[in-house]
């Protein structure tokens, strides 16, 4: 039984899905197993998948979207901890080495580290707690490693939600104490821009958000100004508002670089 579950969910990605595999092929092998999941592409994927079908596993049949995908790598999986990689997306040279030695013995353990975008030195997030998670942004599942009990708990990624259903078990997780959460200096992968998260708006997701915070820290249906809560939460999904995040973020870190390089 292999230590590491690499998944990548696939759809017509022939332009960046070659850089990924050979990112991953050159980790050490002995750490981990590797399965792309397609999802019936028509463009050239299925050939490069083929190309290293000795060194993959992997299937390509319709599906109803990225998360659908990722759910069936769960099912095909065999490892103590999944990773979850998109196409364009690039590990860092022996990253996976590093990261076998903080992975708790347990299955019940969710361990990220850093990522950065491609093309851009700003380094995200460092450590988080689940107040950053609830009021802040979603931390970046290509810098994230689940137990598999994670799912055992709160269940596969969710399909109502196409675009962050990664961003619901993450909070799930972050706030229930039975899983163990680890921070680990390191940037773990080169994330692409461009992927769905950034394209696409999730309204239903945006719409249950809110109860979703409130359940998962325990606030209840009580709380004081529900309302204005809600409305509050639901306005980090507005794309004006996440691209001043991200730039108020960007300078926040280059200062922060700046006095500790003095």
């Amino acid at each position: 039984m292999p230590l590491l579950s690499i998944i990548t969910p696939t759809h017509c990605a022939e332009a960046g899905l070659e850089a990924t595999i050979q990112s991953v092929l050159a980790q050490d092998r002995t750490l981990f197993e590797y399965i792309i999941v397609d999802g019936g592409s028509t463009d050239g994927t299925i050939e490069i998948i083929k190309s290293y079908a000795d060194r993959v596993r992997w299937i390509s049949e319709e599906d109803s979207g990225v998360y659908d995908g990722m759910n069936k790598g769960i099912a095909l999986s065999k490892g103590r901890y999944l990773y979850f990689i998109g196409a364009g997306d690039t590990l860092r040279p022996g990253v996976l080495a590093q990261i076998a030695a903080s992975l708790p013995e347990h299955d019940r353990g969710l361990v990220y580290g850093d990522f950065c975008l491609r093309h851009d030195a700003t380094r995200y997030y460092g450590e988080v707690s689940k107040y950053f998670l609830c009021f802040v942004y979603n931390i970046c599942h290509q810098s994230a490693f689940y137990g598999r009990g994670v799912f055992e708990l709160f269940g596969h990624y969710d399909l109502r939600y196409p675009v962050r259903a990664d961003y619901a078990i993450n909070v799930q997780a972050f706030c229930d104490a039975r899983i163990e959460k680890r921070y680990v200096d390191l940037v773990i992968a080169d994330y692409e821009r461009g992927g769905i998260s950034e394209l696409n708006e999730d309204r239903v997701f945006a719409h249950d958000f809110p109860e979703l915070v409130r359940k998962s820290l325990g606030l209840g249906d009580g709380l004081l100004l529900v309302p204005l809560f809600n409305f509050v939460m639901r306005m980090k999904f507005n794309s004006s508002f996440r691209a001043f995040g991200r730039r108020l973020f960007q300078a926040f870190a280059a200062v922060t670089r700046v006095f500790r390089g003095a």
